[in-house]
């Protein structure tokens, strides 16, 4: 877990490539004492430090067996994340339809579990996606329903990715 923890804070500091290290070794401690729940943390880490540097290819394939460790876990809320981050990393290839789908089901898992922080930051990004597929009014919806849980929240940090400003994406999720 230390290792997992300590790529999280890599990730914060703009640092993917010590992230991914840690990440790596986390990887492998975790299946070495067969710890399933960890091993699918680490791989999600390991999806997200690859897109910080650029590798969405390898990036979508950790992710997605990230994904199939955290269902068969039943880690809901991880299975959500992991899904929400396979999503932008679908958008950014260009692949909609799957990045929307994606976005979907994390919308469904995020509300589900009352995870409204994660609510705010999956109707962001779906209205990021809208955005890009010259869908404005929908994205200009989507924002707005972000907007309202995160401010409700006290959420005011700027948000990384695709030129949007409002939330703070929280690089460890």
């Amino acid at each position: 877990r230390t290792l997992k923890n300590l790529g999280d804070v890599r990730i914060q500091a703009g640092q993917p490539a010590q992230a991914l290290d840690c990440y790596r070794q986390a990887v492998v401690i975790a299946q070495k004492v067969g710890d399933r729940h960890r091993e699918g943390q680490a791989l999600h880490g390991v999806g997200v430090a690859l897109t910080e540097l650029g590798e969405l290819a390898e990036a979508e394939n950790r992710l997605r067996e990230a994904l199939l460790i955290r269902r068969e876990v039943s880690d809901q809320p991880g299975e959500s994340r992991t899904r929400f981050r396979l999503a932008n990393v679908r958008r950014d290839q260009g692949r909609h339809a799957e990045a929307q789908a994606d976005y979907e089901a994390s919308l469904a898992t995020v509300r589900a579990v009352g995870d409204r922080y994660h609510e705010g930051l999956v109707l962001w990004q779906m209205g990021v996606a809208a955005q890009q597929q010259g869908a404005e009014l929908v994205a200009q919806t989507r924002w707005q329903q972000a907007t309202t849980i995160l401010e409700a929240m006290a959420v005011r940090k700027p948000i990384r990715s695709a030129g949007s400003s409002l939330v703070d994406v929280r690089t460890a999720t």
